[in-house]
């Protein structure tokens, strides 16, 4: 009897504890998968994508599918608004091909441009074109183009991204007419040496050539050496008058 009291008087506690609310647990947050691919293969990870989203699903030479259906030659897309887009090379593209962004609201925070096969630098003119938008500007390969449009959009980001198709290479005016393509361009600043602009470096690089800045006196003198030794160099040279 007194050991059945005794179980009696401890039931209230063990009831009260029981009713305790059981400690909580937060659902761990997963790493997104996006994130441990390298963006060369960030195409066609994400499924189950809501209609109205655009994805970039393939890409090939002149084309891309989004959401399904293929698309030849260069596009334009706005957030979820996918259009034709004019340019055909990387020269093509100017602040009038872009003139639709001084219109689009709200304004994408990044443009992405894809410059087709090679990435290409933006002369100064279209840069300050896209900063005085308001939007900040990245230029890239266009397969890494569609991939990194892919992931902003999908994370909900204002973004935007102008894409020639992959198979272009550079424009028609440094592919087909100079045959071979010079080892070296020495430039001839006049009188004074003078820094060339990040954009001219990496233009001249996107060619292949070496760029060497020098006075046009010794950029004369170097292309007769270089000339006559049977190298394939060019030089383009201003006047030795010219002072800055």
């Amino acid at each position: 009897m007194a050991t059945r009291l005794k179980s009696m008087a401890t039931l209230p506690k063990l009831i009260q504890t029981m009713r305790k609310e059981a400690p909580k647990h937060s659902n761990p947050v997963l790493p997104s998968l996006r994130r441990a691919f390298s963006l060369y293969d960030q195409i066609n990870l994400i499924d189950n994508v809501p209609e109205d989203q655009l994805r970039f699903q393939e890409f090939n030479e002149t084309s891309f599918t989004v959401n399904g259906v293929k698309y030849e030659g260069s596009l334009l897309c706005v957030g979820n608004l996918l259009m034709s887009w004019s340019p055909r090379q990387f020269s093509d593209i100017t602040p009038d091909s872009l003139s639709i962004f001084q219109t689009v609201r709200p304004i994408p925070e990044l443009l992405i441009v894809g410059c087709g096969r090679n990435i290409h630098p933006v002369t100064p003119e279209l840069r300050q074109f896209v900063k005085s938008i308001g939007m900040k500007l990245e230029t890239v390969d266009s397969r890494n183009a569609a991939s990194t449009y892919n992931i902003l959009n999908e994370e909900g980001r204002v973004v935007a991204a102008a894409l020639l198709p992959y198979g272009v290479q550079r424009d028609e005016f440094h592919t087909k007419t100079v045959r071979p393509i010079p080892e070296l361009l020495i430039v001839g600043c006049g009188r004074n040496i003078h820094p060339v602009t990040p954009e001219v470096r990496q233009f001249v690089k996107s060619i292949d050539m070496k760029l060497e800045t020098v006075d046009s006196r010794n950029a004369a003198s170097t292309y007769n050496i270089l000339n006559e030794e049977g190298r394939v160099v060019a030089a383009a040279l201003l006047p030795y008058g010219v002072a800055s």
